[in-house]
């Protein structure tokens, strides 16, 4: 239950800093913030990234909000953990 929780905190965190607009987060900044967060999760084993990816669509699937939701969906890929 902790893990679910921590990647619902972790996942909302990058998707907040995602959507956010110019003014509350300059682009140069949230683009750096995600990249270097993606850089840390290439370290992931196949195993870790099949986990932190089924939790993070535990969480969009639970989002009532449907930009976030969408976000969310799309994190994954946008993270590298799914190959284009």
């Amino acid at each position: 239950m902790l893990t679910y929780k921590l990647v619902r905190a972790f996942a909302n965190l990058l998707v907040s800093i995602d959507l956010s607009d110019e003014d509350a987060i300059p682009s140069e900044v949230g683009s750096e913030l995600l990249g270097d967060t993606a850089g840390l999760l290439g370290d992931l084993t196949a195993e870790e990234s099949a986990e932190l990816i089924a939790l993070i669509e535990q969480v969009a699937a639970l989002e009532t909000d449907p930009e976030r939701r969408e976000a969310l969906a799309e994190l994954p890929e946008t993270m590298g953990l799914i190959e284009e």
